[in-house]
């Protein structure tokens, strides 16, 4: 939920106000219709639901860290229309 900025390189993850990792690259999914960032953070944080901050341009905002599969079209079912 970044608004109308991507997540810069090495934007910081919080987590109840502690920085626990950071974002190495980050887009707008246009067919997600999602900002997607990727980022490195704690062990144990890396599990799919855990709700997190990353800090934009000084404001934080909400993330929520996302399982293995494809952001879109997960069943691929797009594919095998």
């Amino acid at each position: 939920e970044g608004g109308e900025f991507d997540a810069p390189y090495m934007s910081g993850v919080w987590s109840d106000g502690e920085l626990v990792g950071e974002i190495t690259s980050s887009s707008y999914g246009y067919r997600a219709e999602k900002h997607i960032a990727l980022g490195v953070v704690k062990k144990g944080l890396d599990v799919a639901g855990t709700e997190l901050e990353i800090e934009i341009y000084g404001q934080r905002h909400k993330a929520v860290v996302h399982d293995s599969q494809c952001v879109w079209d997960p069943e691929n079912a797009r594919l095998q229309a």
